[in-house]
Order: structure tokens, then sequence, then C-alpha cells
């Protein structure tokens, strides 16, 4: 019993998180930041110069929030995970209420193994992403995976579940419902042998207490020698 639990909770650990993680960067997963070709050649036409037009609300221009974390995407893509922080943190510094950024800060923390600071990275996704169906979605995903990371099987089974009831809610969001079904069935099959396997073991611990008085009893207590077997 306690066999297959194991082999099953080394299957969950296995988790497709390159498919969470890659919701950051995917071209069709998350909301590409504005492309500063584009912009340069909305200014070119129409104004003869050539400077990349800036507005800080990002309207008329590329923000320096979006132009950090294109910088961010650039600097993650290339494994460099201590300067995409760095550049995720100064898009958060400059627009504090971008769920992008708080979204993309928390896949490079996972990169880096801080699950904790990861976390809060995606609560504030989520937060600020009331108006951003489709990054709210993928902070969802990433929370469930990160739950599986720590092996707190309870909250991830919670956290795919919400997932899922958020994706059902929001049919124009780009999403991997197989795959938080798949987690799920994974996750409740592998709490379910480990309750199984803790009741097998809470029985066998219950019969050795009872084995275990008659067995010091028969120590304290050896049988006497049979007094009409012959003397030497």
């Amino acid at each position: 019993m306690n066999v297959h639990a194991c082999a099953l909770g080394l299957a969950i650990l296995t988790a497709p998180c390159s498919v969470a993680l890659a919701q950051g960067t995917g071209t069709n997963a998350a909301p590409a930041a504005p492309s500063t070709n584009a912009v340069a050649t909305t200014a070119t036409t129409a104004a003869p110069s050539k400077t990349i037009r800036r507005d800080p609300a990002g309207r008329t221009g590329i923000s320096p929030s979006w132009e950090a974390i294109k910088r961010g995407d650039d600097a993650y893509n290339g494994h460099n995970v201590e300067a995409a922080l760095h550049e995720y943190k100064a898009a958060i510094e400059a627009q504090p209420q971008n769920p992008v950024a708080h979204y993309r800060l928390a896949c490079a923390l996972i990169a880096k193994d801080d699950l904790k600071q990861a976390q809060d990275s995606l609560d504030a996704a989520l937060r600020f992403s009331q108006s951003d169906p489709q990054t709210a979605a993928k902070a969802l995903f990433v929370t469930a995976d990160l739950k599986e990371r720590q092996h707190d099987y309870p909250a991830a089974l919670a956290a795919w579940k919400a997932y899922s009831a958020f994706i059902a809610a929001h049919a124009g969001v780009k999403a991997f419902p197989g795959s938080s079904d798949s987690r799920q069935a994974k996750i409740a099959a592998y709490i379910k042998l480990t309750e199984q396997s803790a009741q097998v073991k809470q029985r066998i611990d219950e019969r050795e207490q009872l084995v275990e008085p008659d067995a010091q009893k028969d120590s304290k207590n050896p049988k006497k020698e049979d007094s009409k077997s012959p003397k030497k």
C-alpha cells in the first residue's frame, strides 16, 4: 500500500509545471507587451521623429511598466533569472497594479525556487486582475501547480477546482481544462490512497499494542524448569 502511495506521489510531483510557466511567456497565452517596433512604426507614421513614443498610462505609447516587462521576458527567456526579477520588480514599481508584472514576477520566483514569495506575487496578480481574466486564469493555474510543489495536496486540489470553475465562467479565456481535470483526478487518488495507508498502519499499531503486553509478561515470568526432569 505504501509503495503505491509513494509511486503516485512521485507522479504528482512531476506535474507539467513547464506548461504553467509557458503561459507566462507564450505568445498565445499571455497579453503580449506592446511591440517596440510597432510603436516605432506608429510614431514614424504620425511624425517624422523615430523616437519611441512613451506614455506612463500606456495609451498613446509604450509605458515604462511594459518596457520593463519586455526586458524581463527577454532576460527570462535567456535564462537570466536575476535580471528578469529585477525588471519585473521595476515594472511593478512603475505600475503597482499591473497584474501581468506580478504574474511574471511569480514565474521568475518559482524558477529561483522562492515559492513563498512566488505565492505572494500570484496573490497580487489575482487581486489586480479583476478586469483581466486571462491573467487571472494563469495565476490560478500556477497557484495550483505551486501548491503541488509544496506538497500541500488538499490545497492543490482546491486550487485546481477554483481554476476549473473560473475558466468555466469565462468562456473566452484560453485555458487548459484537460490539465486541470487530470491533476484533480491524480491528486484525489493520491489523497485517498494515503488515507487508506494511514488506516492500515493504525490497525497494525493497534494490534502490536495488544500483543506487546503478553510478550512483556512472558519475558518477566520465564517458565520454571520442570521439577520432574532427571537431576544431573
